[in-house]
């Protein structure tokens, strides 16, 4: 039993909730989408990095959040501090937010590289099989795994496309957010 979708009705959803006052963490003019983050002194240090790392719960929200967001747009981040946390500690959390998403660009980029070798090594295996079954087939000999061959060599190739067209889409995708987060604007407040 299929169900029809309506697409307008989630859009209009989807409008709605970012529309509704309550939610605070996002806001958008003409020109830019701004990612509002909040932190306290309970919220802000990961429990386990004795006040060295963030708290990796904000970096998930950044996540969720830039989901939202326009991203033709200039994408900023606005940090809202309470009270208690001086000049300095936000200076020090700004640039442990940078920090993890230099990290980020490249261990994406690093990734993408990884990919493309191993498609290459997949590609370069799956050649290696086809030449051999194809030197089995000419030289006339009724090898009884040829077949296996055949088929393990396409599997080493149809592997490679994946890996180069597929994964390598989805940490290039990364890629780019993480390089938006990272040269966005940080307003402290």
């Amino acid at each position: 039993m299929k169900q029809k979708i309506d697409v307008e009705k989630i859009k209009n959803e989807i409008s709605s909730y970012l529309k509704d006052d309550t939610f605070l963490n996002y806001s958008e003019d003409e020109n830019s989408s701004t990612i509002h983050l909040y932190f306290n002194k309970d919220n802000l240090y990961d429990a386990f990095s004795k006040s060295s790392l963030l708290n990796p719960d904000i970096y998930e929200s950044v996540q969720e959040t830039l989901s939202y967001v326009d991203k033709k747009k200039k994408v900023k981040f606005e940090f809202h501090f309470s009270e208690d946390i001086s000049s300095e500690e936000k200076e020090r959390v700004k640039k442990a937010f940078k920090a993890h998403y230099a990290q980020e660009v490249l261990r994406s980029k690093k990734q993408s590289f990884k990919n493309k070798i191993l498609a290459l090594v997949l590609l370069l295996v799956g050649a290696i099989f086809l030449i051999v079954d194809g030197i089995l087939l000419a030289l006339g000999n009724q090898f009884i795994f040829q077949n296996i061959i055949e088929i393990v060599a396409w599997v080493f190739i149809w592997e490679a496309a994946n890996v180069f067209f597929f994964e390598n889409a989805s940490t290039r995708k990364e890629w780019v957010e993480y390089v938006l987060i990272f040269q966005s604007e940080i307003v402290l407040k």
